[in-house]
């Protein structure tokens, strides 16, 4: 295929094949994944235990860039009771092995099953170094939600996680529900007829 590109493009650009030549393996190799894989999984063990499992639609490779293409991915991590923690999904995920990180893209929702809290929306960026997580999107305004079982939830726009310190922030437009676990605030609910939520 790449010879029969090549001598087409000697015959109408004979004049710089060689540089012609070069642009076309650049573009082909930038475009065109080196591997693809249907109804992809891949299951990391540890010391004898599941440890996570990464399904997808699709699994895309392009070497030259280290990324790796997902589209309708499911990923879980499990705990130390073999149980999973953490579980969750995207309909797009690129993950740059180099660097170990990762952008969901178009939808994501990911669950902490152990902790009890959920985050989703449609972009966000894992900083392998930083160990942080930001919303994406142009000019970081997308807008992503937090959320707990109980209820209670925020969302805003220019989001902003760390790792290190289990810390989260919002630039602007933070809003949401507060539902409260305190017996008196449930009786004031009751009296007042609300239902426990406050906006922030």
């Amino acid at each position: 295929m790449k010879n029969n590109l090549l001598f087409l493009t000697f015959l109408f650009f004979s004049c710089s094949l060689d540089y012609e030549g070069a642009l076309l393996d650049e573009e082909i190799s930038g475009k065109t994944p080196n591997t693809v894989l249907i109804n992809f999984s891949e299951t990391v063990v540890k010391k004898g235990s599941t440890a996570y499992l990464v399904k997808a639609e699709r699994a895309e490779t392009f070497d030259k860039k280290n990324l790796t293409v997902f589209t309708g991915l499911y990923f879980a991590e499990y705990g130390n009771d073999n149980l999973v923690a953490t579980e969750g999904g995207a309909k797009k995920a690129y993950f740059y092995s180099d660097t170990e990180d990762i952008e969901f893209d178009e939808s994501f929702r990911i669950d902490s099953l152990d902790e009890g809290y959920y985050i989703e929306g449609s972009s966000v960026f894992w900083d392998g170094k930083a160990k942080t997580l930001s919303s994406g999107g142009k000019n970081n305004k997308e807008e992503i939600e937090i959320g707990k079982n109980d209820g209670s939830f925020i969302r805003g726009t220019g989001f902003r996680s760390s790792a290190s310190d289990k810390s989260f922030s919002f630039e602007s437009g933070a809003q949401g529900i507060f539902v409260s676990d305190d017996v008196d605030d449930k009786d004031d609910e009751a009296d007042s007829g609300g239902k426990g939520q406050k906006d922030e």
